[in-house]
């Protein structure tokens, strides 16, 4: 958990850095670059406020909890499609694009192990079992 944590915040911090760089990212396309840092964005916010739900033997709370990883874990996928488009859009180096894909997918990698955790350990609380 604190892994997929840490690792997110790194990508939010570089998503905001790279798309800041307006001799890069042409500002007549600001609100697509907007588009990728507000993701980017709700990503970490989604994963933040999962973080914070303290389950306990609440299934509301871990129903809660679980939309939100879920929700992460899609707009991770969403922001990935984003950064693709970028790429050619903005002429992106290989090496600067593969640097933030790899972040993007070690953190949605890591965001589904800890959603997939968690299933295991509080998925009893809606199931039943």
């Amino acid at each position: 958990r604190l892994d997929a944590q840490m690792r997110c915040e790194e990508l939010v911090r570089h998503t905001v850095h790279i798309c800041s760089n307006e001799r890069v990212f042409d500002h007549k396309y600001a609100a697509f670059t907007a588009r990728i840092v507000d993701t980017a964005i709700t990503v970490g916010l989604d994963m933040w406020k999962a973080n914070g739900i303290k389950v306990g033997d609440s299934a509301d709370r871990w129903r809660t909890r679980h939309a939100l990883q879920e929700d992460a874990c899609m707009q991770l996928d969403a922001l990935l499609y984003l950064m693709g488009v970028a790429r050619r859009l903005y002429h992106l180096r290989s090496g600067k694009y593969e640097h933030w894909a790899r972040l993007a997918i070690e953190t949605r990698d890591l965001a589904r192990k800890w959603r997939d955790s968690d299933a295991r350990r509080y998925g009893h609380l809606v199931s039943g079992t």
